[in-house]
């Protein structure tokens, strides 16, 4: 999930329209590199806006994709794009799509709008196809989410339920996109239609031509087939072959446990499909499961005595956990949450934490994961330019909201590690594919 703690900065957008050849990635992969590979950089933002003085983004994953009108050359090329292993589909600020003219779902003369709740907002806005482009590789007319594209006025079931703000613009949503490539590829599947009436998340059906509010609009329960989707899992040929579509690598380098200005590394695409994505024989296999009215697909994790449903999420900036809240830096996180700061974690003396990570039902394997909490304020205020802080922690209450006492494994999870994730419904190895996470330190 996108979570951003009040400290990553708003970025530019940095764009260009485009013409390429299908199949190809634009700039987002050299034409040495293999079609199933692109480079991730956690970085610096296009401007430095925030809350300390340099306002510097911390833990962000960027990639750069392209997003083309259906089966044309007209594309756009944006970099970044919010690389998030713990939400689907691609959601992308509408307007910087404009001149590729997507057009909007409707159903019996209904634009089909859809709420998503993230950690520090939500958003709004239609659904429409596109080819997108990742790599040297191609998801062909897939659905995805144009943010501030609807003329309908949000539904107050959105953002009654919602922390605001209402983020549809780059400056609001902190990037130019978010692409999700959480293994459940379909962004609510089967079951978030009845959760979505106690959350405000989902689709709606929204009339038009009546631009009074709420009234226009209510909950639509959208087939999987029309639903906003992991591009990653219907990547394919030109001829509409599955091509290196059943799961993804994610590798980061170590930032050595001190802060860096940037570290950059790779995003593979498929697992076992190629002699570059082959399971390490020493992985071990985290089966996975999508719990009910929950739209992703969640691990275990028994930490501090206690077992939780877990997360391997790129897009959180740090380990969110349950406990320590005594060591907030900003005391008043729980009621003030989108203050500067809120959840961070400041603890005097380093936290030195470990917790095991198993399938989602806590069998099978079990490998223990060492980690490190420490002051995060005196890592932003002695390292004013790094965007790399491997060891940034904040607390989640178990009854959280947003959480939902979710245990998340963040971005400094990431750092020095191979991370795989095996997509819902794919075969790995010709046999169908529970989702599953693993990963091998580097």
């Amino acid at each position: 999930m996108k979570k951003t703690l009040g400290i990553l900065a708003p970025v530019l957008v940095s764009f260009a329209v485009v013409s390429c050849n299908n199949g190809s990635g634009g700039s987002s992969s050299s034409p040495s590199s293999p079609t199933n590979v692109m480079s991730v950089s956690v970085e610096s933002p296009l401007i430095n806006t925030g809350y300390n003085d340099n306002g510097n983004a911390i833990n962000v994953p960027f990639v750069t994709l392209s997003i083309c009108q259906p089966n044309t050359n007209n594309c756009v090329t944006l970099d970044h794009v919010l690389l998030d292993t713990g939400s689907t589909g691609l959601r992308v600020i509408s307007s910087l799509v404009n001149n590729l003219n997507l057009q909007p779902f409707t159903v019996n003369g209904n634009q089909i709008n859809e709420c998503i709740t993230f950690g520090t907002g939500y958003t709004w806005g239609p659904i429409a196809r596109a080819d997108v482009r990742m790599g040297g590789q191609t998801a062909y007319n897939i659905p995805i989410n144009l943010l501030g594209g609807s003329s309908i006025s949000v539904p107050d079931q959105c953002s009654q339920y919602a922390m605001p703000p209402y983020e549809y613009t780059v400056e609001t949503f902190g990037s130019n996109a978010i692409v999700g490539v959480n293994p459940s590829i379909f962004d609510t599947g089967n079951m978030y239609a009845e959760s979505s009436l106690d959350s405000g998340g989902g689709y709606y059906s929204c009339n038009p031509n009546d631009e009074s509010g709420t009234s226009s609009c209510s909950y639509y329960r959208l087939p999987e087939s029309q639903q906003v989707v992991n591009p990653i899992a219907f990547m394919s040929d030109a001829n509409g072959n599955a091509l290196n579509n059943n799961g993804l690598i994610l590798s980061l380098p170590s930032a050595g446990g001190a802060a860096a200005s940037q570290v950059t590394g790779s995003l593979t695409f498929g697992i076992n499909t190629q002699t570059n994505n082959v399971l390490a024989t020493s992985a071990p296999i985290f089966n996975g499961t999508m719990e009910s009215g929950n739209p992703i697909v969640t691990i275990g994790t028994n930490y501090n005595g206690s077992n939780w449903s877990a997360l391997f999420d790129s897009g959180t900036q740090g380990y969110l956990i349950t406990n320590y809240g005594e060591l907030l830096c900003a005391p008043d996180t729980e009621t003030n949450p989108t203050g500067p700061y809120a959840g961070l974690l400041c603890p005097i003396q380093p936290l030195s934490l470990s917790a095991n990570i198993m399938s989602y039902d806590f069998t099978g394997n079990s490998t223990t994961n060492q980690f490190m909490i420490t002051n995060a304020l005196t890592w932003i205020n002695d390292f004013p330019t790094a965007h790399v802080y491997p060891n940034l922690g904040y607390y989640m209450p178990g009854n959280d909201s947003v959480a939902s006492g979710i245990f998340i494994w963040g971005l400094p999870f990431f750092l020095g590690k191979n991370v795989y994730l095996g997509f819902t419904g794919r075969t790995v190895n010709n046999v169908s594919s529970t989702p599953f996470t693993s990963f091998v330190t580097q």
